[in-house]
């Protein structure tokens, strides 16, 4: 199983993100939409997410 900080072969993580919660510049906002894009295609949903959580959770 993948541990958290693997990633898929050229995909780097962003440089750093703004600690403020108003974001306006653009080139930091296209870093923002960058990056949640990529977290949105590496998230699991529903029973896939659920089942190793649950698994974990018994092996405690």
């Amino acid at each position: 199983m993948a541990g958290p900080l693997d990633r898929p072969a050229g995909i780097q993580p962003p440089k750093a993100f703004s600690a403020d919660p108003a974001v306006t510049d653009k080139e930091e906002v296209a870093v923002h939409e960058k990056a949640f894009a990529l977290l949105e295609r590496s998230a699991t949903y529903g029973q896939e997410a659920r089942s190793p959580i649950e698994a974990e959770l018994s092996a405690l």
